[in-house]
């Protein structure tokens, strides 16, 4: 347990070291009247709790991934370590008597079907849980894919309960982990695949799929009823549909 909370915390670290870094930089000439203004709230403010199966390699890029779309979204996105009620709930709602991960258990077709999964009543903690491709949900997903296709990571966003589920031993590197962690943050948020987008890391489509393009970042906006200042994400704009 000790694990997961050294793992988030470092993310808030990070997060902090990026808004430091941004606010640090001296202006010239007179304030803008627009600056004064009280901050405009977050998009979406959530906490995450990393299962401590996770280890340091594997843990690294997921935190990373949760950076990249903070900075992506100028905060607008924020994730803040979880609270021990979650930690509690993580335990009593999400693992079987042996401690394993056991996605069978919890009433997912209720859950999905209540509107506004990140509505103010709804829980605003998701898990970032690690599977293997021995878990009979991932052999279940396999085969519905078909095609010979092995499923890297799949999400579940519902009012109650959210979720990632990240299939490790699949893997093989670093940056596999983190582009399928920034993809499946984007579905956990509601975000839709991107088929258009070449370079959209909504596009699902490795190792095509690199960045959060200004277009995610508009339809993230537009999806929760903000469609004010969208900021540039640095995507490459040929390829930024």
């Amino acid at each position: 347990m000790r694990k997961f909370l050294k793992t988030t915390s470092m993310a808030v670290g990070m997060l902090l070291f990026v808004g430091i870094i941004g606010a640090s930089k001296p202006k010239e000439g007179s304030p803008d009247p627009k600056e004064l203004e009280a901050p405009r709230p977050a998009l979406i403010t959530s906490r995450a709790l990393i299962q401590d199966d996770f280890s340091g390699v594997e843990g690294e890029p997921i935190v990373r991934a949760f950076v990249s779309w903070a900075v992506a979204t100028d905060g607008d996105v924020t994730v803040n370590p979880p609270t021990e009620q979650d930690v509690m709930y993580f335990d009593m709602l999400m693992n079987d008597s042996e401690g394993n991960v056991n996605v069978f258990e919890m009433n997912l077709a209720a859950d999905g079907g209540k509107p506004q999964p990140w509505g103010p009543g709804c829980r605003h903690t998701f898990y970032v849980l690690r599977l293997t491709s021995r878990h009979p949900v991932v052999k279940i997903l396999d085969k519905e894919r078909g095609g010979g296709a092995e499923i890297l990571a799949f999400t579940f966003s519902g009012c109650m309960y959210k979720f990632i589920a990240v299939v490790a031993d699949r893997m093989r590197d670093q940056n596999l982990m983190y582009t399928t962690m920034m993809h499946e943050l984007g579905h956990m948020w509601g975000l839709a695949d991107n088929k258009s987008g070449p370079a959209s890391i909504m596009n699902g489509s490795w190792p095509g799929a690199m960045c959060i393009t200004k277009k995610d970042i508009k339809d993230l906006y537009e999806l929760h009823g903000r469609g004010d200042s969208i900021p540039d994400t640095g995507c490459d704009p040929k390829k930024d549909r």
